[in-house]
């Protein structure tokens, strides 16, 4: 059963899935169900530093459920593939270069 989008219950329905799954999903879920001025943005260095350290190879998608920005302390950003919810001009330029 699915609650209204105006009932109470709604909050119900978000604790019974969080609690019927697993902690992966529940970050995510989490991050999905932020509101937008409150989902914080991740940078394009930390992007790369992540896939680097789970030692991904260039086939390899990165999903980030956020906005990537773009870090101007990172001189070189490796080749990849990013999927994300927003991209910022310079971070798209830095990761298509």
């Amino acid at each position: 059963m699915l609650a209204e989008p105006n009932d109470e219950s709604g909050a119900n329905v978000d604790a019974a899935i969080i609690a019927l799954t697993h902690k992966k999903f529940n970050k995510i879920f989490r991050r999905m169900s932020m509101s937008r001025t409150k989902k914080p943005p991740i940078a394009l260095s930390r992007v790369s530093k992540l896939l680097k350290l789970r030692g991904k190879d260039e086939s390899t998608v990165a999903v980030v459920v956020e906005t990537v920005i773009n870090a101007d302390r990172q001189l070189y950003v490796p080749k990849m593939d990013v999927c994300a919810l927003l991209v910022t001009d310079k971070a798209r330029e830095r990761i298509l270069k």
